[in-house]
């Protein structure tokens, strides 16, 4: 790894390293190991999933380059996916390379950590003589050698609609999971959360559509309130992840408490009032996002409002429902009104 040239051949940046590992010991020796091979840059390490996203948000926020995360599979508060998904779905650490170095040999975290995007899943080795040998292995692959793309442009827009489209995905592994673990319910049921998950990856598909639409075509402030929602909804989404990795969902009104609470900070005024603010730059995309967002909603609250036996439930199924219609007539109403301006002309800072 050689540190990334800074804007106009001003020199070059130190490497930056981030390390995901709960184990003090563990963390300390692959840093002095790496030390001791020649590395000149920054380690910072982090015992739980949510310090590292919250730096790697941070870092990322300021405009630092990462060039490697290393994640241990099983840590206090999660799973190392999430670290790899997180940092998927960012663009400055897009295309950083990501290794997870676990004692887990789970063949089903093996698989999904390389689905989610990680470059090699190394496993740790017993004795810390062999575990020495697996970093220097590491470091010789992925930080002496290793050259990287420059550091693609962050443009706020297009990483928060890689951040939606990565929870949208989490959202159709959360019905999905549900289905299997109602897999005893009447096939009905069964197909409602199947056909959820479908709905869900169809709208991840759906944003990519939106790859010409950029920052400049929305308003700071309402960018910001955009950025706000998205911290809530992914709030949401790892509290219901986490339950969930504690035990499996046993009944229907379990499982219609936990989708509900994935929606609990949704607002459909903000929701709509960036869809019409953005309209001109990609109108059928976002007419598409409208619809196929309302109707997931719908879809969503109707099901379990004619299921579920809990009142309150039913009730917060009803406002879903209703906040699906909400959004269709406010995206209307946004757009009716006068136009707003564009590129260049926009106040960026309104």
């Amino acid at each position: 790894m050689r540190g990334q040239q800074t804007p106009e051949g001003a020199g070059t940046s130190r490497p930056v390293i981030v390390h995901v590992e709960d184990d003090p010991d563990l963390a300390s020796m692959v840093q002095d190991a790496f030390e001791r091979f020649g590395f000149r840059g920054t380690t910072h390490t982090f015992a739980t999933v949510g310090e590292a996203l919250a730096w790697i948000d941070a870092a990322s926020a300021r405009g630092e380059p990462i060039d490697l995360i290393i994640t241990d599979m099983r840590l206090p508060d999660g799973l190392g996916l999430e670290v790899v998904r997180h940092a998927r779905h960012r663009r400055p650490t897009s295309r950083t390379p990501i290794l997870v170095l676990s004692g887990d040999p789970d063949p089903q975290h093996v698989e999904s950590a390389y689905s989610l995007g990680a470059n090699a899943f190394v496993a740790k080795s017993g004795s810390r003589r062999a575990m020495l040998d697996v970093v220097r292995t590491l470091y010789e692959h992925w930080v002496e050698d290793a050259r990287l793309p420059p550091s693609p442009h962050a443009d706020r827009l297009q990483d928060l609609l890689a951040r939606v489209a990565a929870g949208r995905g989490r959202h159709a592994d959360f019905f999905l999971r549900v289905a299997n673990d109602l897999s005893g319910e009447d096939e009905e049921e069964l197909g409602f959360w199947l056909a959820s998950a479908l709905r869900e990856a169809n709208l991840a598909n759906l944003l990519s559509f939106l790859r010409n639409v950029t920052e400049r075509d929305l308003s700071n402030g309402l960018l910001l309130a955009l950025e706000a929602l998205e911290r809530g909804l992914e709030h949401d989404l790892d509290e219901v992840e986490r339950l969930m990795q504690r035990a499996p969902i046993s009944t229907r009104e379990e499982a219609y408490r936990r989708a509900l609470a994935l929606e609990r900070s949704r607002d459909a005024a903000t929701i709509a009032r960036a869809i019409a603010y953005a309209f001109p730059a990609a109108p059928a995309g976002l007419a598409a996002l409208r619809d196929v967002i309302s109707g997931n909603l719908r879809a969503l609250g109707t099901w379990i409002e004619a299921h579920a036996t809990e009142p309150a439930t039913r009730e917060r199924a009803a406002q879903i429902t209703r906040d699906a219609g909400q959004l269709e007539d406010l995206v209307r109403a946004e757009i009716a009104r006068e136009p707003r301006p564009r590129g260049g002309d926009r106040l960026i800072g309104a």
